[in-house]
């Protein structure tokens, strides 16, 4: 279902997203969950408290994030993910061909589900893929 830009069903599905960043190299902050508001037209973050439990964690780009040789920031992001799950499904997005040829190392029991087709919805995306 879309979400209206202005509606008060987007507003809730929104408070009810959280972000999580792993931290630049310089900071002394290992991780930093946000959540997420609309600002007009744009979607905001600020710092946010994590929530006592999730029923769903998303990890997009997820070769990076499971690669053996993470950077420690990017380790202790995977670190953070681990605490945070608890009991929810884990769904990790990934892109072989983004890999650097490296396997990612996945813990525990894993479906893997792989998608062979790429659906472009609008002219721009369409015309700035045509040459892949």
């Amino acid at each position: 279902k879309r979400l209206q830009k202005s509606s008060e069903g987007s507003r809730q599905a929104l408070e009810r997203l959280h972000l999580l960043f792993a931290a630049q190299e310089d900071s002394e902050e290992q991780c930093s969950v946000c959540s997420v508001s609309v600002q007009g037209s744009v979607l905001e973050t600020s710092p946010a408290s994590a929530a006592s439990s999730y029923s769903l964690v998303v990890v997009d780009e997820a070769h990076h994030v499971y690669r053996p040789d993470a950077s420690p920031s990017v380790r202790a992001l995977k670190q953070r993910i681990e605490e945070l799950r608890q009991e929810a499904r884990l769904v990790l997005l990934s892109d072989v061909s983004q890999s650097d040829g490296q396997d990612p190392v996945f813990s525990g029991k894993m479906y893997l589900i792989r998608l062979e087709e790429v659906i472009r919805s609008t002219k721009r995306i369409v015309a700035g893929a045509a040459g892949f």
